[in-house]
């Protein structure tokens, strides 16, 4: 009799077409394949870019083409947690990509458009229920613009509450405390940069989301002021959260 082959216990099937004859595969290899078939189909777009690449070919008119990097990275990241993350960090392609040019002069809407309007609080002297009532109210944070010593400062209610906190004795506040002693006692948690008002919401996403820059020194907010500068007057304030979703 026959050896029979040993019984793996995973059923068989037949897969086959009229024009070429069926072949006896088991449930798991069939699996393997449709796996191998679904994994080709989404390199494949990537498969294209980097030819194009090569081939000196234009990579901006590419249909989908914003989207093929988050699909790199993940392709990376399957491989490797680690690599992608290092990838990730030393990407330029979405500072890069916003800078692409446009058929408008300028990319995107005006930052003036969206960011929430301020007012300076002109004195030193002004106290904590001052300085409340006058917070700025933006998407995401209320905020308060000041001047200290000739250049202008942000504040947002992160801040203050962390004042709060470090000046309460026995669970009290001297409410009576003035900006100065506010601005003397904390470091502002907001890394803020200073533009004009033709900035726009592009420019806004490349000083935000710059990967040429390190995390820890691209700004967490914008201050438009009447001159682009630290000691102009303030216009509106824009927080990086605000393009987050």
């Amino acid at each position: 009799m026959a050896n029979r082959p040993a019984q793996t216990g995973l059923v068989r099937r037949s897969i086959g077409s009229p024009s070429s004859p069926a072949r006896r595969i088991t449930i798991s290899q069939y699996i393997d394949e449709r796996v191998s078939i679904r994994s080709w189909t989404a390199l494949q777009p990537i498969k294209n870019l980097r030819n194009r690449i090569p081939h000196h070919e234009p990579l901006f008119d590419m249909k989908g083409f914003p989207s093929l990097h988050s699909e790199v990275l993940a392709v990376i990241g399957k491989r490797c947690a680690m690599t992608m993350g290092w990838t990730k960090h030393h990407s330029t392609f979405t500072s890069t990509w916003h800078a692409a040019p446009r058929r408008e002069r300028k990319i995107g809407r005006l930052l003036t458009e969206i960011a929430s309007p301020c007012k300076e609080v002109t004195s030193e002297d002004s106290k904590i229920p001052d300085l409340i009532a006058r917070m700025g109210t933006g998407k995401r944070r209320d905020f308060l613009v000041y001047r200290d010593q000739g250049r202008l400062g942000l504040m947002v209610a992160d801040d203050l509450i962390r004042w709060f906190r470090s000046s309460m004795d026995d669970e009290l506040v001297e409410m009576r405390a003035t900006l100065k002693e506010v601005i003397s006692a904390l470091t502002p948690s907001v890394r803020v940069a200073f533009v004009n008002s033709s900035t726009t919401t592009g420019d806004a996403k490349r000083l935000f989301f710059d990967t040429t820059v390190h995390s820890k020194v691209r700004p967490t907010a914008i201050l438009l002021t009447s001159d682009g500068s630290n000691t102009g007057d303030p216009i509106a304030v824009v927080f990086k959260p605000d393009f987050q979703g």
